[in-house]
């Protein structure tokens, strides 16, 4: 489960999206009746609304069943928008439109805040990319985090402490053999399963933008390095 702090960028995403979708639907039905001489696919058409209505629901609670369904649909439009190009060019080109205006809003929505890059699978802390830190608690409380996915301002806090979407957390990060201080408000919350940690989607403000570049940096390096290694011939 995904919790967001009022933010009406996912809302025009969303919206948006739900456009897209609708239109590149009309282009389907359009395209079948001025160029499919053997008659209406309408199995297709089925098809590509199902995949569309499961794309609004999951996108609804930010799934990552959503990219999937969405992969689906792109793939199977795809196709119909090659055979329009070659025989009614100006449909076709209507149809590369609406494909490339879907995929330039889902590039957006594939954020750190809203769809954090995760490797469930990786257990051996040896290949772990993310970096370590401590948030500093207005108590005076030291908690353990871990911080990555450092993209577009924004990141992940790895957390089993408890707050809530909107809270600015005070973060220590390690960066090789430096530590520095930086500051990160919280925009989404996922609940992490039993054995996990939540994951919060933070937004990192203009002040901190030096000590961000840094990170990025440090976890862009790091994630080459320890893939190289593990992948390496021994």
């Amino acid at each position: 489960m995904i919790k967001i702090k009022r933010d009406e960028n996912i809302v025009y995403l969303r919206r948006l999206i739900n456009v897209f979708l609708v239109s590149m639907l009309i282009f389907f039905l359009v395209k079948g009746i001025l160029i499919n001489v053997g008659g209406f696919p309408l199995f297709k058409m089925f098809l590509l609304m199902f995949l569309a209505l499961f794309c609004h629901l999951t996108l609804k609670k930010l799934y990552y069943t959503y990219w999937t369904f969405g992969l689906i649909f792109i793939a199977l439009i795809l196709i119909d928008i090659v055979a329009a190009l070659w025989i009614l060019p100006w449909l076709g080109t209507v149809g590369l439109i609406l494909l490339l205006g879907f995929l330039a809003i889902n590039y957006f929505l594939a954020s750190p805040i809203y769809y954090p890059q995760v490797n469930w699978w990786e257990y051996d802390f040896r290949y772990r990319t993310d970096l370590r830190g401590n948030i500093l608690s207005d108590d005076s409380k030291i908690i353990e985090c871990r911080i990555a996915d450092l993209r577009r301002n924004a990141g992940c806090v790895h957390s089993f402490a408890n707050f809530q979407t909107g809270t600015e957390l005070k973060l220590e990060v390690e960066i090789g053999t430096v530590t520095k201080t930086s500051r990160a408000k919280i925009i989404s919350m996922r609940k992490g399963i039993p054995g996990r940690p939540s994951i919060y989607g933070v937004l990192f403000p203009k002040e901190v933008q030096a000590v961000y570049q840094e990170m990025q940096r440090f976890w862009r390096q790091a994630a080459l390095t320890k893939s190289g290694d593990k992948f390496k011939k021994v």
